[in-house]
């Protein structure tokens, strides 16, 4: 499982083996502060949500008052099998999660 956060630079995602669930939200919701971002532990590039909330907090009030911006947050929900290649332009916002063992390779360029 990875935190929610972008990469600055581009990143081609292959599944080799397994499946991996991926939740894409785009730069502009960074822009209308929805995803909290912030410094966690000394990263700018990561949201202060916790992986799990992104999934939990959607049905949990408490949490929606606690962001409250995020239920307007706009996303993308995918699952990655085998032989699947995932194309993420920089700046894009992404949570992984493994949905079995997996072997992933992400090739990261300018």
């Amino acid at each position: 499982m990875t935190p929610l956060h972008h990469d600055p630079y581009e990143n081609a995602l292959c599944q080799l083996v397994g499946a991996k669930y991926v939740r894409l939200y785009a730069p502009t919701e960074e822009n209308a502060r929805r995803l909290c971002a912030g410094d966690k532990g000394g990263l700018r590039n990561q949201s202060q949500l916790e992986p799990a909330d992104l999934l939990i907090g959607e049905a949990n009030d408490g949490y929606r008052h606690k962001f409250p911006e995020l239920k307007e947050a706009k996303f993308v929900d995918m699952v990655l099998e085998e032989g699947d290649l995932l194309f993420l332009p920089r700046g894009w916002w992404h949570y992984v999660k493994s949905l079995s063992t997996s072997i992933s390779i992400a090739f990261h360029f300018n």
